[in-house]
């Protein structure tokens, strides 16, 4: 895989060399997608979610290992009520807020 960069831009381009079958099949999901204005920008896009997924698995790793590594805590009846009022809670909370969020309708 070759990469420059212009002068004139920020651009760094790359080239991608594939087989052809795959080239059309890739011309093909574009098209079909219709949420993209080029195989570059789907590209991109693939590679961005690429490493998002890189940096939430990363998270995920650090916080599974913070887990392992902590206290542990007994879970009885009432650790589940609170965690159950806790959750109702938040939910009622984004609720409101949505509801604040909403565009209000007139009625006719």
């Amino acid at each position: 895989m070759k990469s420059r960069t212009t002068s004139k831009s920020r651009h760094a381009f790359v080239n991608v060399s594939m087989p052809a079958p795959l080239r059309d099949r890739l011309t093909k999901k574009v098209q079909k997608l219709g949420s993209y204005g080029s195989m570059s920008d789907y590209i991109r896009d693939l590679i961005r979610r690429d490493l998002d997924r890189d940096a939430a698995m990363a998270k995920l790793d650090q916080l599974i290992t913070e887990g392992a590594n902590s206290p542990g805590q007994l879970v009885t009846k009432q650790w589940w009520k609170d965690r159950y009022a806790e959750l109702e809670r938040h939910r009622k909370e984004r609720a409101k807020d949505q509801a604040k969020k909403a565009p209000h309708r007139k009625r006719a």
